[in-house]
């Protein structure tokens, strides 16, 4: 994910006089900062989530929940970026977008997702449709590096130097992917056992499994060396030791996937559930660490 540099958060901070900071903050705070950037976060884990359905749906792997995680990404991706376009208070996303490079990225984004969108709609109504498939595998790298730009250029609009620190920042970092990379593993593995994906996919498997695993053994147990702290708080932690805790049965089912084995009908299911659990989890730590985030406010 494309973050705003340290060094220019330090630059402006310093440069700005104490009324402009506080200014600055009533502004950020009074058209749901915050809620912009995490409902541009969710659109990328959306894009993922989607495949991932899509891709289970199609192999008749656990049919009737990923019909239902199908619906529920279309609908998520939909009412999210036309908050970020028109303003959501139901979701703290108070007034229409009015920055240019925001509104010409969400009009981007609209008119790729559509041709995804037909696609899965008719993937709910013949889940056997090769072509509806084959649009999805298509077209979902485009939307979610759209999606990933989108971010970025959202947080350079909203992102506020009076109320994050740097750590705090890294910490969202990680943590604002993990959700994503939940879903992408489920996604790569299901094109990998299928055998719809290229030679490559297997390499793209084994650095998400990977990317997946060291971000999550740096926010369970801290990593020094990158100035990642252990769980700050107890709910936290304990979020991550039930993440921690299965993560072997995943490794089993990659690793024979990434070794050119077959694994069997109930390990495809076993891991869609398991990727689909642990998406769930990250989104909540993902609100844990922003609340914590905000400790040095009060």
């Amino acid at each position: 994910m494309i973050r705003i540099s340290i060094p220019a958060k330090i630059i402006l901070l310093c440069a700005l006089p104490i009324a402009a900071l506080a200014e600055k903050s009533d502004i950020l705070q009074e058209v749901g900062a915050a809620e912009r950037v995490e409902a541009a976060d969710q659109l990328r884990t959306l894009t993922q989530e989607l495949a991932a359905a899509a891709c289970h749906l199609h192999e008749g792997v656990r049919a009737d929940k990923s019909k239902v995680m199908l619906l529920d990404a279309m609908n998520g991706f939909d009412r999210r970026l036309i908050a970020l376009r028109d303003g959501d208070p139901d979701h703290g996303i108070i007034g229409a977008e009015e920055q240019g490079a925001v509104l010409r990225d969400i009009a981007n984004l609209h008119d790729q997702w559509m041709s995804v969108l037909n696609a899965a709609n008719q993937l709910l109504e013949q889940p056997d449709d090769d072509l509806a498939m084959a649009v999805i595998n298509d077209q979902v790298p485009g939307i979610f590096d759209l999606s990933n730009h989108l971010l970025s250029v959202v947080s350079s609009e909203y992102a506020n130097p009076v109320e994050l620190l740097a750590s705090d920042e890294l910490l969202l970092d990680i943590v604002g992917q993990q959700a994503m990379h939940a879903q992408r593993v489920a996604y790569e593995g299901c094109r990998v056992w299928s055998n719809t994906g290229d030679a490559f996919l297997v390499d793209d498997l084994h650095e998400t499994v990977t990317h997946f695993e060291t971000a999550l053994y740096a926010l369970h147990d801290g990593l020094p060396s990158v100035n990642v702290p252990p769980a700050p708080t107890e709910e936290i932690a304990a979020i991550l030791e039930g993440v921690v805790e299965d993560w072997k049965d995943v490794r089993a089912i990659t690793n024979a996937l990434i070794g050119g084995e077959t694994i069997t009908p109930d390990q495809r299911g076993q891991l869609f559930d398991l990727m689909d659990a642990k998406m769930h989890a990250m989104t909540e730590l993902t609100h844990l660490y922003a609340t914590y985030s905000k400790r040095t406010l009060h």
